[in-house]
C-alpha cells in the first residue's frame, strides 16, 4: 500500500535582518516578475516603522510572504497589507489563508479593527478567497489604481482595484452567495491567463466589470459577494 507524506508544519514569522528582507523581496519577483515590488532596502524600513513583514516557511524553504503598513482613515488606524504571496508549487495548501489570519492576528493584538486591502476585481479566485472565504467587504472600485505595473501577471492592464476591509473580530468567512436577486457581474475564468493569450478580449473584460461595478458602488451599491460561478452579487441602496 502506498502511504502519503504530510507536508512539513508551516511556520509564520516577523522577519527584521536586511538578508531576511531581500530573501522576502526576491520571492514577491519570483511570483509577479518585472520589477520589484518590494526592494529589500523598503521592506527593512517598513520593519524598522512598525509595520509588518512576515515569511512563512516549510523546513526553514520561504514558501509565501506579506508585507503590510500603518494607515490611518476615518479616525482610526488600521493594517494597510499591500502585498501576500505563494510560490506557485505551494498555492492551494492553504498558506495564504495561514498568513491573512496571522495578519489579523497581529492587527488585532495591536488595537486595529480593520485590515485594508486591494485586490483586481477580475481575478476570480481572489474575489472567492476575499469575499467569500475570509468574509472581507468591498467598500469601493478604483480605477487605474497603482497605475502601469508590467510584471508578468498584469501585463499591460490597467491596474483596477476593488478596496476591500477585514474587521480582525468576529467570525470569518460568508460563504458562496445564494440569493440571485441582486444583480450577477460575471468574471473571466482566468483572466491571467487570458491576458497572455487574447489581450484584447482581456481589455474587454476590464471594461465590462468597470462598467458594471463603478458607477453601481459609487452610487451606493454593496458587493453582497461572490456566487459559486464566480460572479459578484450587487444589491441596490436599502
Amino acid at each position: 500500500m502506498a502511504s502519503s507524506v504530510a507536508p512539513s508544519p508551516l511556520t509564520i514569522r516577523e522577519v527584521a535582518s536586511p538578508a531576511e528582507c531581500a530573501e522576502v523581496s526576491a520571492l514577491f519577483t519570483s511570483i509577479w516578475g518585472g520589477h520589484q515590488h518590494i526592494p529589500p532596502e523598503l521592506a527593512r524600513a517598513i520593519v524598522e516603522s512598525g509595520g509588518y513583514v512576515v515569511a512563512a516557511r516549510r523546513s526553514e524553504l520561504l514558501v509565501g510572504a506579506s508585507v503590510a503598513v500603518v494607515g490611518q482613515s476615518g479616525g482610526h488606524v488600521h493594517l494597510h497589507s499591500h502585498i501576500t504571496g505563494v510560490v506557485p508549487g505551494e498555492q492551494g495548501q492553504g498558506i495564504g489563508l495561514a498568513l491573512k489570519r496571522h495578519q489579523r492576528t497581529w492587527a488585532r493584538e495591536r488595537g486595529m479593527p480593520r485590515i485594508v486591502w486591494t485586490f483586481d476585481p477580475l481575478v476570480r479566485r481572489n474575489a472567492f478567497f476575499n469575499l467569500a472565504r475570509l468574509g472581507a467587504c468591498a467598500v469601493r472600485y478604483e480605477i487605474d489604481f497603482y497605475g502601469p505595473v508590467q510584471d508578468e501577471i498584469n501585463g499591460d492592464d490597467e491596474t483596477d482595484r476593488l478596496v476591500v476591509e477585514w474587521a480582525t473580530s468576529g467570525d470569518e468567512g460568508r460563504g458562496a452567495v445564494r440569493d440571485r436577486t441582486g444583480v450577477a457581474v460575471p468574471t473571466p475564468e482566468d483572466i491571467v491567463s487570458l491576458r497572455a493569450t487574447d489581450p484584447d478580449a482581456a481589455r474587454a473584460a476590464r471594461v465590462e466589470v468597470r462598467s458594471a461595478l463603478g458607477p453601481r458602488m459609487a452610487d451606493g451599491w454593496t458587493i453582497a459577494g461572490v456566487d459559486e460561478h464566480g460572479s459578484y452579487v450587487l444589491l441596490p441602496p436599502s
